[in-house]
């Protein structure tokens, strides 16, 4: 242990924490319900995350258990594949350690977990697991002992604690953030099923009992019940079209009688750029499995643009090809977000919806429409390749939508689009805090920076999110 001018200390893991943990090197049957199996892919930006995770027997927990239980605050940790991932053990989950994961206990006398987490996910730690990194014929790994040898600058645990809390309440705000977001998402495709799906508003209209949506007594979307104001703008019968019931006065057409679907540009490997800039190729990378942007996987470019293949704020997307066998992203669609710092470009593997002018429908319903099941199934089984899926705008402008009336598209861009503005606005400023957290953090960590300096710069960001 050295002692640094600060009062801070120089220890390894060995010295703050109890015995390393690992799980069995197998994996036991998978259930419904019960006790948690946690995955490395449950470490999703130092947060447990449980959509990946399986559950497992009783039974079986109990052997799953036998070395160690995972307690709140412990932190556990991937040491082969995905290496550098970490996140806490929250309040109240009863889960055991799956494959390749790890768990360390620190010491509660002596160093505090959430400002372990911080230090373990970085750079300080990350260039430590990038020492200790054994690079297997398949995999890389982190043999555990080593793990043990890992250096920690501490501070004394008030300080550690300040840390923690100016981090944290970065990241509170940022997931407080992806809630919201994922609320009025849930929102606006439960708004589109209903209207213009299942119907409700000319069932209602019609006295026909609407679709029960519930589970044991539990609802499983959102509350529909104040947009019944616009019961008015719907028929109160249904008339026979080529895909069964649907509203009297609406139309069966393809996709492509209302909207134009461009191929983006091949733009040339040798202008992209390791270094972020302002120009940004979208590609296939930055969209979500089920639609959406992602802020992540960016590419940088810097040579000749057209101006034709610039994109805009709130433009509609969708993935031409994917490089996965199984197409996980292909015809998905996403919003272009706005952007202070960077202008972004139309790859050609994506393509740009574009409305007709005399179209009744808006970006809003294309983009629900384009993430519907019945849309994918479309996509998937036109899709053409073996290895790397590819669509094109015919087969997507060939998918059947269900037209209303002009007013009820009306209604509905009203409705959703102050949804999608907020969803925008919310990742922009989650962005920004990402930011600070990623400046303040190593110099936070390294005891560069006071705490008094960084919770002044923190609860100024915070004021005016």
């Amino acid at each position: 242990m050295k002692l640094k001018a600060n009062g801070w200390k120089e220890v390894t893991i060995a010295d703050i924490c109890d015995d390393i943990y690992d799980g069995p090197h197998a994996t036991p049957k998978k259930i419904d319900h019960g006790p948690v199996f946690l995955s490395i892919s449950s470490l999703v930006n130092g947060r447990i995350v449980l959509s990946e995770s399986a559950h497992l027997s009783e039974k079986d927990f109990a052997k799953w258990t036998r070395r160690i239980t995972p307690q709140t605050d412990d932190l556990v940790f991937s040491y082969e594949t995905r290496l550098g991932e970490a996140a806490l053990i929250p309040e109240g989950l009863r889960c055991c350690l799956g494959r390749r994961m790890a768990l360390i206990r620190p010491h509660r006398d002596k160093l505090d977990p959430k400002f372990f987490l911080y230090y373990f996910l970085s750079p300080l730690l990350q260039n430590e697991i990038r020492q200790y990194t054994i690079c297997g014929s398949t995999v890389e790994r982190l043999a555990l002992a080593d793990i043990r040898k890992f250096r920690v600058l501490l501070p004394p645990l008030p300080e550690q604690r300040a840390i923690a809390s100016i981090l944290g309440a970065l990241d509170d705000k940022i997931e407080l953030n992806r809630r919201m977001n994922a609320t009025l998402e849930s929102l606006a495709r439960a708004i589109f099923k209903s209207w213009f799906v299942d119907f409700d508003p000319v069932r209602r209209n019609a006295g026909l009992k609407g679709e029960d949506r519930s589970v044991k007594g539990e609802k499983t979307e959102p509350d529909l019940s104040p947009f019944n104001i616009h019961n008015s703008l719907f028929p109160s019968s249904f008339q026979d079209s080529e895909l069964g019931k649907i509203p009297a006065g609406w139309s069966v057409c393809s996709v492509g009688e209302h909207v134009g679907i461009k191929h983006g540009y091949a733009f040339k490997g040798q202008f992209f750029q390791d270094e972020a800039t302002r120009d940004v190729l979208l590609t296939p990378g930055n969209f979500s499995v089920g639609g959406g942007f992602k802020g992540d996987k960016l590419k940088y470019y810097e040579g000749p643009i057209d101006e034709d293949y610039i994109l805009y704020p709130n433009d509609v997307v969708v993935t031409m090809t994917d490089l996965s066998k199984a197409g996980d992203t292909l015809g998905y669609p996403a919003f272009v977000p706005a952007s202070e710092s960077h202008r972004y470009l139309h790859n050609q593997r994506l393509g740009r919806v574009n409305i007709e002018p005399d179209s009744p429908i808006g970006n809003n319903f294309v983009y629900q429409t384009f993430c519907t099941p019945e849309y994918r199934h479309h996509v998937l089984a036109s899709a053409s390749g073996s290895t790397v899926r590819h669509s094109s705008p015919d087969r997507i402008r060939s998918f059947n939508i269900v037209v209303a009336s002009p007013d009820v598209h009306e209604a509905f861009e009203q409705l959703v689009s102050p949804m999608v503005e907020r969803v925008s606005h919310n990742e922009r400023e989650s962005s920004t805090l990402s930011t600070l957290r990623d400046t303040l953090l190593p110099k936070l960590l390294s005891g560069e920076l006071p705490v008094p300096a960084a919770l002044t710069a923190t609860q100024d960001v915070l004021n005016n999110a």
